[in-house]
């Protein structure tokens, strides 16, 4: 009793304001065992007379802890413990008196029920079913809304007896929704019985069986809606989006129940927007059904523009210089949304006869707002109707231009949304047919001066209009659009000077960039007009409000440059690359035939600046040495020292925006120039940024210290680094410390973000020399990860649990172990609903590339937090369906076929999209493979084995089920990577993926896509190659070079050779894991293996080609032989082979034609015999470059006396053998000869003891070596094998005695260790 009263105060430190104290519970609370943290929320859960809040509290902790860790903590309970759970649990939805604490217990009794379905869908908690039965049935109404809450919850709880208890369910839920005296009984039914169909969705005879429940849904969805509950209407627009056909038998009466609810102006703005959704994703999701009710489709029509019409005065809004984001959640969006969709997804022929009457009358409607939205309107159909209003757009655009000069500002404002849409959507019609009018139009809306948003929506229309207009039609009015354009430029840029407005300018100088483009040649009599006036804002424009107007005149500048040409704009040019040096331009940007002519033409401008006492021109100088590092590499390189010594010298600069500018000129030559800049700078470097970093008054300046320095260390090489740790860190240490204070007492985070990943890089790169560190950093750490959960800190927190994931990588699984745990539930506690997190959240990409930090670390005990990481893979998930373009014929008569839908484009053809399984197929790889962050796609690929191995603990069908969405991706990604690093990375993972999940894994469409990508990788890599031999003799007959570097030029290329492993690593996986029976397949790549054993193909190409031919011997064998003829004679002659690596190949070869090839091989094998002892024997078979070719040679003798005795002289070749051990190097070698050695001494072969067991101490020797080669491991089999030989020689004191003493000291230690461990 006492005990559970701690626990109740416990629960309410956990909801204390107080973060201490709620830390300290925190810890508390993780450090109960499982089984006792059941027993107490249970227990607090279950306690009327405990406070509700501390209730609720158990409540929520029991779901989670049965969500996150149930596989670690229920099945350990007994099974008395077990059965009490669910007694309780029932017994407390039975009892509860309070609605809100039975709802709770609810949730936990379906995430119970959801972890008890086990692997063959077998409900393991039979009681739960009973009592749902019981209580649907029951008077109780809070019983029967009970039951109804489980299976809305989890509507598999029926596992395999679905099937068996389909009517049940179906009386069930029909006997809810006609329960007239309790509407909430009603609701709770509907909602359940649209989860129970979503989770069917691709059971099309359960969704027909089920289609008479539907009415009842939509009886409910009317009645919520006016009790202010909008739930059942979401799960209604759910099975619009995903089981569409469901809605066929009651498709009218769906259609007229959200066209009334659309259209009552009581409800919500976001009901009735729900509403129309449900018709609108209808449009797109079963357009064919739709088709056939196209007088509901014309009432909704209506509805969309009456919801376009609501619009708010606002007498600002003319006037506004800064344009915001549409309000999504209004009406007038939400509407023309809709109408565009709808559009798209019907097609002209069907809506524009239905809107074209109500857009004419909305036109000549006395109100404003009517007006607007009838221009805005035929803006939102003219993709979607684009043939039919092709036929009549003379017609619109008449009536259209008339609205330039409408009385209301945001009538012509609409009037301009439609000219520069249509300008766009009928493209070059529109402007053939209409250019004289048109720009008449747009010029003189263009002078109302009165209305500056009108002004520039007139020049955006203008900037459409010229883009797809042909230059010839353009000319006639370039003389009227110059002038023009230059007035309301002129005059719009003394605004700015006098009142700061800026909207109109920025869209009339992108206007003035457009005509210039389109009139080329043209433009040259015009160039004097507007240069001046354009270099003057990129002169003065330096504001921080005004960059986008800087980057558009820029934009415009260099287009009207490419206009005139080089002899006009030349004169300029030169001045325009001062402007954009004075103003920190990156020249990267700047067009540019060579660098070298740069560097020269710079270079004396920038010393200059660097010596001006006016900091921005100091500022400039640096920043332009960063811009032009890439560009001009070779020149600056040349002298390098000569830049750093005066860069330096600026981190001390009086100015601290001429600091930051030397930090950021560091941080770039440190990327520009890496490794050469590290290796000649780090002293001077790193001293010089740590002392920036000091700079407490000014954080923008110690910020960008710290990332010059995340940019040294990330290209540093170890050893240059480690002098300088212990000061690195401890100056970190102080920072990271001082800051964190700052964080929580002002809210200011920019320096603690670099510096989190300074720590970070600095981990990475010392590696294991950063243990001594880690308990100096991991407790802050923590604390930012725990605390920054606030929207403004989201990048603090994903940099963080970056540098926590890379620190526990650099110290090692030991050392970070104790943290792994309280490290993933921060992560769990604070954000593990991803569904939560904005598309563009930082974390997310941070996460990712941690959560497969945390695989390699934890291993199989990552399995647990799976859930977890599927979702935000899922969030963004990417796949490439099926899909055909038809037309309308061929359309029809698949639209009722299963699995296809289609949008309409017109009256001739369709889009088809075979959506079957697509939902499915939305899952992690696809995602994963879709991200453009090189680093995100490989640690997406090196997750992908991990993930599986750990998913191996939830079973069979989870794993497969997840190897079905990862193998898809796989493959597809391997056939369209184009980074080379990241696909051998996915390459490399999809092989680990095979061996893990084995035989069947592949299905023949894989099979067949894979087989053609490896072949057309083989095919790339042998055109590649063909092609560096032709520009490598070019080379030699231009410049005399010799034979070496021609050969090096020719056959070198790694990263076409690291492809060709992986080639191999996937083929050696398929092999071992379908044996023979996938020889037939592997024909269709024969050919080209074949080639890669050729004589006078570089020696990787014959080492790979010989590995693949070795696991074609290992696993298909005896059927390999049938391609002997093609690899045996190069086998044979590959082992004395000039390449080590060719010869090894060739070793481990011949090793497993003995072990595995069958009766055929024996030939091949004595033959080889000579040809191995000749390799080992040679007097530079143990140097270092040799050594792994002998010790497979050595395996590969071992192997044929073991298993093919009959090739050799055993008792020749034995005493030899032995006189080669041990193996020190190839380790899995060095298992076989072991094994094979304990073969022979459990046998007690003569030979091997030698006479009177005078072998013994030399055998000794060889085991000891063994074991601190690390050759023999405790984990080995073999090990406790040699400890048994090892164990009957000590039993025997005087020959034990006499091996022992000839062994050295670290020998002796070595045969007590085996003795001690195996």
């Amino acid at each position: 009793m006492a005990e559970q009263q701690q626990f109740y105060l416990l629960l309410g430190n956990l909801m204390s304001p107080d973060n201490n104290t709620r830390k300290q519970s925190e810890e508390t609370y993780e450090n109960i065992p499982g089984p006792s943290k059941i027993t107490f929320l249970l227990q607090a859960v279950r306690d009327a007379t405990a406070a509700e809040e501390a209730r609720q509290m158990a409540a929520v902790l029991l779901r989670r802890l049965l969500s996150s860790a149930f596989d670690e903590v229920y099945p350990t309970l007994p099974e008395n413990m077990q059965n009490a759970i669910k007694t309780e649990l029932l017994m407390g939805i039975q009892t509860e008196a309070s609605p809100g604490i039975r709802k709770k217990v609810c949730d936990i009794a379906a995430e119970l029920a959801r972890n008890l379905i086990d692997d063959d869908g077998n409900n393991q908690w039979p009681e739960v079913l009973k009592f749902l039965f019981d209580s649907v049935s029951s008077q109780n109404v809070g019983l029967r809304e009970s039951a109804l809450h489980i299976f809305w919850n989890f509507p598999g709880i029926f596992g395999n007896q679905q099937q068996h208890y389909l009517e049940v369910i179906k009386r069930m839920l029909v006997q809810c929704m006609q329960d007239q005296e309790h509407p909430p009984i009603r609701t709770l039914a509907a909602r359940a019985a649209a989860s129970f169909v979503l989770s069917n969705e691709s059971n099309t005879p359960l969704l027909k069986h089920f289609a008479d429940l539907l009415p009842g849904v939509l009886q409910a969805v009317n009645e919520s809606c006016y009790q202010n509950d909008d739930s059942v209407l979401k799960a209604l627009v759910e099975i619009a989006d995903t089981a569409p056909k469901y809605l066929r038998p009651n498709l009218e009466a769906t259609l007229q129940l959200s066209l009334k609810l659309c259209a009552d102006t009581s409800l919500s703005n976001m009901q009735r927007q729900l509403a129309l959704e449900v018709i609108v994703t209808l449009s797109e999701t079963g357009s064919a059904m739709l088709r056939k009710h196209t007088n509901l489709v014309e009432q909704s029509i209506p509805q969309m523009l009456a919801m376009m019409v609501d619009l708010e005065e606002d007498e600002e809004w003319a006037m506004a210089d800064e344009l915001e984001d549409d309000d999504f959640d209004s009406n007038a969006v939400a509407g023309e949304s809709a109408l565009d969709r709808v559009a798209c997804g019907l097609g002209g022929k069907i809506v524009l006869p239905m809107i074209k009457a109500h857009i004419m009358q909305m036109l000549q409607n006395p109100d404003w707002k009517y007006r607007h939205a009838g221009l805005m309107a035929l803006s939102a159909i003219g993709e979607g109707c684009h043939q039919q209003m092709e036929a009549i757009l003379v017609e619109i655009v008449n009536f259209v231009l008339l609205f330039c000069q409408d009385p209301h500002p945001r009538v012509r404002y609409a009037a301009c949304n439609a000219v520069g849409q249509m300008a766009t959507d009928f493209a070059p019609t529109f402007q053939k047919k209409f250019h004289d009018r048109v720009i008449s139009s747009l010029l003189q809306t263009m002078e109302d001066q009165a209305n500056p948003r009108v002004q520039a929506h007139a020049a955006a229309a203008l900037i459409n209009f010229t883009e797809d207009c042909p230059k010839s039609l353009l000319i006639p009015y370039l003389d009227s659009l110059v002038k023009n354009l230059h007035v309301i430029m002129v005059a719009k840029l003394q605004e700015l000077i006098q009142k700061g407005t800026k909207l109109v300018l920025e869209q009339v100088v992108t206007s003035i960039a457009s005509v210039a483009d389109t009139a080329e040649e043209k433009f040259v009599p015009y160039y004097d007009l507007f240069m001046p006036s354009l270099k003057h804002i990129v002169e003065n424009a330096v504001q921080k409000e005004l960059r986008l107007l800087r980057g558009k005149t820029i934009e415009c500048i260099s287009l009207i440059g490419l206009a005139v040409g080089k002899d006009k704009f030349m004169p300029d040019a030169s001045e325009v690359m001062q402007l954009l040096l004075k103003t920190q331009t990156d020249f990267n940007d700047l067009e540019d035939d060579d660098p070298q002519i740069v560097l020269p033409m710079i270079k004396a401008h920038i010393m200059q600046m660097l010596q001006n006492p006016d900091w921005k021109y100091r500022h400039a100088g640096l920043m332009a040495l960063s811009a032009i590092g890439e560009g001009c590499h070779q020149q600056m390189e040349a002298i390098l020292v000569e830049i750093v010594n005066f860069v330096l010298l600026f981190c001390q600069d009086p100015h601290p925006r001429v600091r930051y500018a030397a930090c950021n000129a560091v941080g770039q030559m440190a990327t520009d120039f890496a490794p050469t800049f590290q290796k000649k700078f780090h002293d001077r470097v790193i001293s010089s940024l740590l002392q920036t970093m000091e700079d407490q008054a000014n954080p923008r300046v110690q910020a960008h210290a710290a990332a010059a320095l995340i940019n040294f260390t990330e290209d540093c090489p170890k050893s240059l680094l480690i002098p300088y740790l212990d000061s690195l860190v401890k100056n970190l240490h102080v920072i990271m410390v001082a800051k964190l204070q700052e964080l929580i007492q002002k809210g200011t985070k920019l320096v603690l973000e670099q510096v989190v990943t300074s720590i970070a890089s600095v981990a990475d790169t010392a590696e294991e020399k950063f243990v001594p560190y880690y308990d100096l950093f991991m407790p802050s750490l923590k604390h930012i990860v725990e605390n920054a959960v606030q929207k403004e800190l989201r990048l603090l927190r994903g940099k963080t649990i970056e540098c926590i994931s890379l620190i526990g990588l650099a110290v090692g699984k030991d050392k970070f172990m104790p943290d792994a745990s309280e490290v993933m539930q921060l992560l769990l506690k604070t954000q593990t609903d991803f569904n939560d997190l904005e598309d563009d959240d930082p974390q997310i990409s941070y996460m990712i590339s941690a959560w497969a930090r945390m695989c390699k670390i934890l291993g199989k005990e990552f399995q647990q937090y799976l859930p977890v990481v599927m979702g935000p893979l899922m969030k963004t998930a990417s796949i490439k369906p099926e899909v055909a373009l038809l037309d309308t014929q061929d359309m029809e008569n698949m639209s009722e076929d299963d699995g296809w839908e289609f949008v309409n484009l017109g009256d001739q053809q369709s889009f088809g999209i075979k959506t079957a399984g697509l939902e499915e197929k939305a899952t992690a790889c696809q995602m994963l493979f879709s991200f453009t962050l090189k680093r995100v796609r490989v640690a997406a690929a090196e997750s992908m084995p991990l993930l599986l191995d750990c998913a191996r603990v939830r079973g069979p069908e989870y794993l497969t089920q997840m190897w079905h969405f990862m193998c898809d991706a796989l493959i597809k990604a391997i056939g369209t990577e184009p980074d080379s690093d990241v696909l051998s990375e996915i390459m490399h993972s999809f092989a680990k993926c095979i061996e893990l999940m084995g035989d069947g894994c592949i299905n023949n469409e894989h099979f067949e896509e894979l087989g053609g990508i490896l072949k057309g990788k083989l095919e790339e890599h042998f055109k590649n190659q063909e092609l560096r031999q032709v520009n490598a003799f070019k080379r030699t007959l231009q410049s005399e070079a010799d034979i070496s570097y021609v050969s090096h030029f020719i056959f070198q290329d790694d990263n076409d050779v690291y492809i060709l492993t992986k080639v191999s690593d996937i083929l050696h996986s398929v092999f071992s894991s379908y044996k023979e029976k996938v020889l037939p397949w592997f024909e269709q790549l024969l050919q080209l293996i074949v080639n890669l054993i050729c004589p006078h193909r570089p020696w990787p190409d014959r080492q790979w080609g010989l590995c693949i031919f070795d696991d074609v011997v290992e696993h298909c064998s005896p059927a390999s032989f049938k391609y002997a003829e093609y690899f045996i004679r190069p086998v044979l002659q590959s082992l004395c082979d000039s390449s080590p690596e060719v010869r090894q190949a060739a070793a481990y070869g011949i090793g497993v034609m003995a072990q595995f090839g069958g009766d055929n091989y024996i030939p091949f094998c004595t033959e080889a015999i000579p040809l191995l002892v000749g390799v080992i024997q040679a007097a530079d078979s143990k140097a270092k470059e040799n050594v792994n070719a002998t010790e497979n040679c050595i395996s590969a003798v071992g192997k044929v006396m073991k298993y093919r005795p009959e090739c050799v002289n055993v008792s020749e070749v034995l005493p030899h053998w032995l006189s080669w051990l041990p193996l020190n190097e190839d380790k899995e070698e060095a298992v076989h000869t072991f094994n094979f050695l304990c073969d022979l001494l459990e046998n007690n072969n003569p030979i091997v003891l030698g006479p009177d067991n005078s072998n013994l101490p030399k055998l000794f020797a060889i085991i000891a070596d063994g074991v601190v080669s690390e050759s023999v491991k405790h984990e080995d089999g073999c090990s406790k094998r040699l400890a048994n030989v090892v164990r009957q020689v000590q039993v025997s004191g005087g020959l034990w005695t006499g091996c022992m003493s000839t062994l050295n000291e670290a020998q002796q230690k070595a045969i007590q260790d085996l003795l001690n461990t195996a």
